[in-house]
């Protein structure tokens, strides 16, 4: 239903960044749907406790915390800046969502990096973190005129 009154207010919205990633959040809820049929499947194997179910359950919730929460909390965010008529850098924004879309699925071999096979994963590793740290490069530069402003008006400390 989201997506289908999505698609109706994307007239209105064009190129909304608060929106992009609810959608965004969304589909990682849905994928992070996925995984537990995975952990079923292991579990009825009699595979409890090893690599490969501990595999699952920690991209399960790798996808719930930094993919659909994550996502869903920075466009209710974002809606927020918009409604307020809080100024921010459009473009950096847009760039910081890019890099943390990108981030969000190989940042899964952080979860997974006490496995046997974590030797495998450093490239995946090195790609997220370096995603992630420009993403939040960007998300900087984004608010940079949110914090200075704060810190203009005489807040303690």
């Amino acid at each position: 239903m989201f997506f289908k009154d999505a698609k109706r207010l994307e007239v209105t919205l064009t190129k909304s960044l608060s929106l992009r990633f609810v959608k965004t959040g969304l589909w990682l809820g849905i994928l992070s749907t996925l995984v537990p049929i995975g952990i079923g499947i292991t579990s009825a194997k009699g595979l409890n406790g090893s690599e490969l179910y501990r595999s699952l359950v920690y991209a399960f919730l790798h996808l719930q915390y930094n993919g659909w929460f994550l996502f869903i909390a920075l466009g209710l965010f974002y809606r927020f800046l918009v409604t307020n008529r809080i100024a921010y850098h459009q473009q950096y924004a847009n760039r910081f969502y890019c890099f943390y879309a990108l981030a969000v699925l190989s940042a899964i071999a952080l979860s997974l990096l006490g496995m046997s096979f974590a030797n495998d994963l450093w490239p995946l590793v090195y790609l997220a973190v370096c995603l992630q740290g420009i993403g939040i490069i960007y998300f900087i530069l984004s608010h940079y005129r949110i914090v200075m402003s704060l810190t203009k008006k005489g807040s303690p400390g």
